[in-house]
């Protein structure tokens, strides 16, 4: 019996040693071709390459938006906004004006440009006047995350507001805007072809 024990234990052994190198071959057969453990560990999370961050296609943008009066258009990669305003605020001092509409597209999207041209002064007509001192927001009041901006400009970012031409008799201000902003994922976005044709009051 104790005999019979012990070769049915080496049987045992021998046929699961066997099942193991087969199953063992089989898993390096079925990785073989495919990446190693090295070759995985060189890739890192930002080198992944994510689609541009982009809006949905608005109808209603044309090339009137930001050359008729009291409309803001802009650009991002594909995208492009436009709107009205239906606001704009200057200082006392009439050195700092801040403008703001919602969108064509959507009421609950809009533009915010805050501008600082300390020490120009808009109490006479000017013309090719520029500042680097702004805060430029695309906002979106229906955002499901706790931040509001689609878009939004930061300090450590440049961007730039040149006034074309600023009618003092009229309050009309023509003008241009561009710049790099972060989007809600955190993605730097170059922001292009920024127009308005605002009323200052």
């Amino acid at each position: 019996m104790r005999h019979v024990s012990k070769i049915g234990f080496w049987a045992l052994t021998t046929l699961g040693l066997y099942a193991t190198s087969w199953m063992g071959c089989a898993k390096e057969y079925s990785y073989e071709g495919g990446a190693t453990r090295r070759d995985t560990a060189l890739i890192r999370p930002d080198s992944v390459v994510r689609p541009p961050f982009t809006l949905p296609y608005c109808y209603q943008c044309n090339a009137s938006f930001g050359v008729a009066s009291n409309t803001w258009s802009l650009q991002f990669y594909s995208t492009t906004c436009c709107g009205s305003f239906t606001r704009a605020v200057i200082t006392p001092e009439r050195d700092a004006f801040t403008f703001f509409g919602p969108s064509a597209c959507s009421a609950d999207s809009g533009l915010i440009l805050n501008t600082f041209f300390s020490p120009i002064v808009f109490n006479r007509d000017l013309e090719n006047i520029s500042t680097n001192r702004l805060a430029f927001y695309y906002y979106n009041n229906l955002s499901a995350t706790t931040d509001p901006y689609i878009l939004q400009g930061r300090r450590s970012l440049p961007m730039t507001v040149i006034i074309d031409r600023y009618v003092h008799q009229t309050g009309v201000a023509v003008g241009r805007f561009y710049g790099y902003a972060y989007s809600q994922a955190g993605d730097t976005v170059y922001v292009k072809n920024g127009r308005f044709n605002i009323k200052i009051p």
